[in-house]
């Protein structure tokens, strides 16, 4: 496909992944994008590399964990947590008020004061957490094979053994700075978590070097992102409704806010059609011909009260495939889109080794169709998503 050898809106991609809860998300994306037919990786390729580049950018961390499950448990530190207990005779700290009041007197009981030594909640709630992506990584570390030293493995197995991650686990902020303020080792496990969750940009770079076949899907999502980052800047509230793939929630990935006016951005938005009762021509045909079931999916879908606009990547310094392609694609959209709304644009978006400056011309009444390249993608939103008034 002539791909170029980056191109990708890498500031775009990190303005997306910053709203996703992990890698699960990256790998929904990266399937949901692919080409079924092209495609010569399965999800559990994708996972076991992932979980593989993650154990080794932390491999750091792990090397300096303890060595044994026992280790573990010592190192939580005992906290004192106060009580009361009723005894037969009174203590260094007895409550002597209650204890008249409660049991006469003389008393026949005394009620004391205790102190008893609890385990911390909050760093122990921090192991599950982290046990959960540190035996995946190690799994796939297994399974892949390479270069890990042996503390490594020891610290990642004594982890899993010590805190058996459970699905009730969920640590926030709070129990991360306890953790963080509680020093060696548990600092370390906080710093893994939000490697998990905070870094995906880092980890689909890793992913996509190796793999040039995964690029396009990350060109898509760097698209997406100039798009959102471009949007906040002309002062819409951006809010993240789902991931942008979510197959058991279709829907809008972002909604853009401001004033009265207000845009959805789908990703993968085949569903729109679907959502809106509608079905495509393209599906109807199939149907009638006893073809299986399928529809049309636009990279991207803007939509607005009375606007539609539609955007496909193409990842390619190949003429033929970007601009041609692109351009059929394009039009087959333009033809589905016109059902919806009256006001209809579609746009082809290409590296700009491809293309230097962005064009469009006029189908039919109320109907476009544009190439721009990767730089400028950032006009779609101001073309047609703003105006006085705003078009929504």
């Amino acid at each position: 496909m002539n791909a170029p050898p980056d191109g990708i809106s890498w500031k775009g991609v990190r303005r997306v992944v910053r709203d996703w809860a992990g890698p699960g998300d990256l790998v929904d994306f990266f399937e949901a994008t692919a080409d079924s037919g092209e495609r010569a990786w399965s999800r559990t390729n994708l996972e076991n590399r992932a979980g593989w580049l993650q154990l080794k950018r932390n491999e750091h961390r792990l090397a300096q964990l303890p060595q044994t499950a026992q280790d573990w448990l010592n190192a939580l530190p005992a906290a004192s947590q106060r009580g009361r207990s009723i005894d037969d005779h009174p203590r260094a700290r007895t409550d002597w008020v209650d204890t008249r009041v409660q049991h006469g007197w003389p008393p026949t009981a005394y009620i004391n004061y205790t102190r008893e030594k609890r385990k911390s909640a909050a760093l122990r709630l921090v192991a599950q957490q982290a046990a959960l992506p540190v035996a995946n990584w190690a799994a796939a570390g297994r399974l892949l094979g390479g270069d890990v030293t042996t503390r490594t493995w020891r610290a990642a197995d004594s982890l899993v053994e010590a805190f058996p991650h459970v699905e009730s686990a969920a640590a926030d902020e709070h129990d991360l700075a306890a953790a963080v303020s509680a020093g060696h080792p548990w600092g370390s496990l906080a710093s893994i978590i939000r490697s998990d969750r905070q870094e995906l940009d880092q980890l689909a770079r890793g992913l996509v070097d190796p793999d040039p076949r995964l690029a396009p899907a990350m060109f898509h999502l760097g698209v997406l992102g100039d798009l959102v980052a471009h949007g906040e800047s002309l002062g819409f509230r951006v809010v993240s409704d789902r991931p942008v793939v979510h197959a058991r929630s279709p829907g809008p990935a972002y909604s853009l806010t401001r004033d009265n006016a207000r845009c959805q951005i789908w990703s993968e938005a085949g569903g729109y059609w679907s959502a809106s009762g509608t079905v495509q021509y393209y599906r109807q045909l199939r149907e009638r011909a006893g073809l299986a079931s399928a529809s049309l999916s636009p990279d991207l879908l803007l939509a607005t009260a009375d606007k539609l606009v539609a955007i496909e990547c193409k990842y390619s310094l190949s003429e033929q495939y970007a601009i041609r392609q692109g351009f059929h694609q394009a039009s087959a959209y333009a033809v589905e889109l016109q059902a919806l709304s009256t006001d209809v644009a579609v746009y082809v978006v290409v590296p700009d080794g491809l293309l230097q400056r962005s064009a469009s011309v006029t189908i039919t009444a109320g109907v476009r169709i544009g190439l721009v390249p990767m730089s400028q993608v950032q006009s779609i939103l101001d073309q047609e998503m703003t105006g006085d008034p705003p078009a929504f």
